[in-house]
């Protein structure tokens, strides 16, 4: 049988018709026959140990800030199309996404996910234990603009924000992408996405290169989008509680270190 997207599993060279980037990940997580399955994130996580051994601790800042500024700013586009809303953006940098279509968008936010989980099990524990609390803060602030915008209305755009902070507060959330088979992508978005996997240990030896030839540099965090001064960091935390109110300690507790108040 002939698929028009049809790649081949790098383990074994059959053809397969499942989405590029879903091989990228899914030969990991399902294999083929014969195959032994492994965890979804886990080799993802392994590939980029070997690559952060001598990586420089501002490096592996960097790299963990550039992955989650990644997935707010496709969020932010998926945002865009789903709510029709005129929302605040953050100064992030991103390719031009006007010519894929909803669903592409939502793959790729899903995708960007499975990094940004990888991403951080892979980063070096002192690294991610100080990054940590200052990434939940600013998942929480960027939730607050919508509940500055949207006032009770939910939708897809806050669970995936939910699963952001749940990820940085449990290490791993629930993958949809790996949920079941979807409709197949455009035949340039499914190799575009798959060429950001490779883009992103490209990014990496950027990186690494960056800080070997001036190690006094210092990693600066992606501007999120902040709410206005009278509107408190506490909407922000409900609205991903409404998502995930298993982390309502952590939730609790960030706002409470960002307000400065007592619990």
């Amino acid at each position: 049988m002939k698929f028009d997207n049809a790649v081949s599993c790098r383990r074994c060279n059959k053809g397969t018709w499942e989405r590029p980037h879903m091989v990228a990940l899914k030969t990991k997580s399902e294999g083929h026959k014969g195959h032994k399955p492994t965890e979804n994130t886990e080799d993802l996580a392994q590939e980029q140990m070997l690559m952060k051994k001598k990586r420089p601790e501002e490096a592996s800042k960097e790299m963990l800030y550039r992955v989650y500024g990644n997935v707010i700013a496709m969020l932010e586009e998926y945002e865009r199309r789903q709510d029709g809303k005129q929302m605040p953006k953050s100064k992030i940098d991103i390719s031009d996404q006007s010519w894929k279509n909803d669903k592409d968008v939502q793959a790729n936010v899903e995708s960007q996910l499975v990094v940004f989980e990888a991403q951080l099990k892979a980063c070096p524990p002192k690294v991610s234990s100080e990054l940590k609390k200052e990434l939940r803060i600013s998942t929480i602030e960027w939730a607050a603009t919508r509940a500055e915008r949207m006032t009770d209305r939910f939708s897809d755009s806050d669970m995936y924000i939910s699963q952001v902070f749940e990820i940085l507060v449990d290490g791993r959330t629930h993958h949809q992408i790996f949920d079941e088979k979807r409709e197949k992508l455009s035949r340039e978005t499914a190799n575009n996405t798959m060429s950001a996997f490779f883009a992103g240990k490209h990014t990496a030896s950027q990186i690494d290169k960056k800080y070997e030839s001036d190690p006094s540099q210092k990693a600066s965090p992606p501007q999120i989008r902040t709410t206005s001064g009278d509107f408190e960091l506490h909407s922000g935390a409900e609205r991903i509680r409404h998502f995930k109110p298993h982390l309502s300690f952590a939730l609790d507790d960030d706002v409470c270190l960002a307000t400065g108040s007592v619990q």
